[in-house]
């Protein structure tokens, strides 16, 4: 399958990349992609005014794979809506990467911004290093966040993971920052570490699992053990469920209960 390679030239300000998707790529010649719209500042430029655009494989295929070299935060807007294919970011990814995805795979061999997977119903994304605030969360004005997909990060996360969760997955193999699960519905999170304050505040449903310690609110009731093992290790989990304040039927498994 066809394959386009995009060579980031650099700029001291945020670029709006919505066209980078595989989605728009897909039945595109060279000629037309270099003149997708990018924004910056109140201007609309061309994709050749930022990108060296290079194409590999057999020009009469769709466009497969989409390749971000020297990537950097102020890339923003990434795969936005992509719904098949595959992007690879090599470097930093600015802030809504993968946002409204609903297919295909990102791989982001870097850090990603705030709200990346935000309101995303489906696809996979990987974030080979530490993610900002809002992961997998909703907009304001928004009632629901991510409805499906996964997101994997192998690094930390910072506030407001998985807010308003509605369905899919989330796992974090490092620390996640405070409110997390916040006002969530459905879905399921997993942090193989630890998180910061109000765990799961406001929680309606779906399924937060820490695999080492975390503050919960006290509108959550202890419900019994679980037992799992997780990379040769057995663990003992405290199960809670609440949040009590929404009435909430969520539950909580804990390694170690915060006070």
């Amino acid at each position: 399958m066809r394959k386009i390679i995009l060579t980031f030239k650099g700029h001291g300000r945020p670029v709006l990349v919505y066209n980078i998707s595989p989605s728009v790529f897909r039945s595109k010649s060279l000629d037309q992609l270099k003149k997708l719209e990018v924004k910056s500042g109140n201007k609309t430029y061309q994709l050749k005014d930022f990108f060296i655009i290079e194409e590999e494989e057999p020009v009469i295929e769709p466009v497969e794979t989409i390749i971000i070299e020297n990537s950097t935060f102020n890339l923003k807007r990434i795969g936005e809506k992509m719904d098949t294919g595959r992007i690879v970011v090599n470097g930093d990814a600015g802030m809504h990467l993968g946002a409204y995805m609903k297919g295909g795979e990102i791989i982001v061999n870097g850090s990603v911004d705030d709200w990346c997977g935000a309101e995303m119903s489906g696809g996979m994304i990987n974030i080979l290093e530490n993610a900002g605030n809002f992961l997998g969360a909703n907009y304001i004005g928004s009632l629901e966040g991510m409805r499906g997909g996964v997101i994997k990060v192998e690094g930390s996360t910072k506030d407001f993971t998985g807010m308003r969760m509605a369905g899919g997955a989330i796992i974090v193999k490092r620390n996640c920052g405070s409110f997390l699960g916040y006002y969530m519905v459905n879905g399921e999170i997993t942090v193989e570490a630890s998180s910061g304050s109000e765990t799961g505040s406001r929680m309606r449903g779906g399924v937060i699992n820490i695999y080492g310690s975390a503050e919960i609110g006290v509108g959550f009731k202890k419900v019994g053990l679980n037992y799992i093992t997780s990379e040769g290790k057995k663990l003992t989990l405290h199960v809670f469920r609440g949040d009590s304040i929404e009435s909430g039927e969520g539950e909580i498994r804990i390694r170690e209960v915060s006070k």
